[in-house]
């Protein structure tokens, strides 16, 4: 898994490539949990070059995403493979953390507020 960041007005954008799993979710885990408390309004994670999500992502995905409710902060995620976003809605994670088709969609509406 590779990380990388960009700051996109009040948005941080975190880019995941590669695999969310039991070697990777803590260290995916843990730096979005020092871009949340570092104060940013929101945290959009970038996932398109997500290739696989393990229970323990999707552990971290929620984890991350309580600490952002926790702190007032917003978390979403765009650009979900067919294969996750499917296991996403099935899970019902995107009751929990906001999801959009696309980059350029979710830049707009979280840009809105």
């Amino acid at each position: 898994m590779v990380l990388s960041e960009e700051a996109v007005g009040d948005i941080i954008v975190v880019v995941i490539d590669g695999r969310l799993d039991t070697h990777t979710a803590d260290r995916f885990c843990d730096r979005l949990a020092e871009l949340l408390r570092s104060g940013p309004p929101c945290v959009m994670i970038e996932a398109s070059r997500l290739s696989y999500v393990s229970s323990a992502g999707f552990r971290a995905l929620l984890i991350t995403a309580k600490l952002a409710a926790e702190m007032g902060s917003r978390l979403a995620v765009c650009g979900l493979t067919a294969p996750i976003r499917r296991v996403v809605e099935l899970g019902g994670f995107h009751e929990v953390i906001e999801t959009f088709a696309s980059r350029e969609e979710a830049m707009a509406k979280l840009s809105a507020g």
